[in-house]
């Protein structure tokens, strides 16, 4: 988590997902920290293993929060297996519903308000 801070405005973003929200949970409560305070979830690259935890993370924070990504964040992605065959695989997470959950801007988001 990103925890910024400017004269008295604070911000916290969750920088990915990771491929499961239980080691993200984990780890912010070892380091006495709360989804509570995360003001924005920022996707980077369109892999599972940045996204997949999304569906666990939105059901722990319970309210509604901001996601920033690419607007084709869970476009199909090919990528390399173990034995160096390649596979055509979604990226959205398995569960998300996204209609219900988010809303797509073609314009930049500014998160410093």
């Amino acid at each position: 988590m990103l925890e910024l801070a400017a004269g008295q405005t604070e911000k916290h973003v969750l920088f990915d997902t990771n491929s499961a929200s239980e080691p993200i949970l984990h780890n912010l409560k070892i380091f006495g920290k709360s989804l509570n305070r995360v003001t924005t979830i920022f996707l980077s690259p369109c892999h599972y293993d940045h996204t997949d935890g999304l569906p666990g993370i939105l059901d722990s924070v319970q309210r509604p929060i901001p996601v920033v990504a690419h607007p084709e964040i869970f476009r199909p992605c090919f990528e390399i297996n173990s034995d160096e065959s390649g596979t055509l695989a979604s990226s959205a997470p398995a569960g998300l519903s996204l209609r219900r959950r988010a809303r797509s801007s073609p314009y930049p988001v500014c998160l410093s308000r």
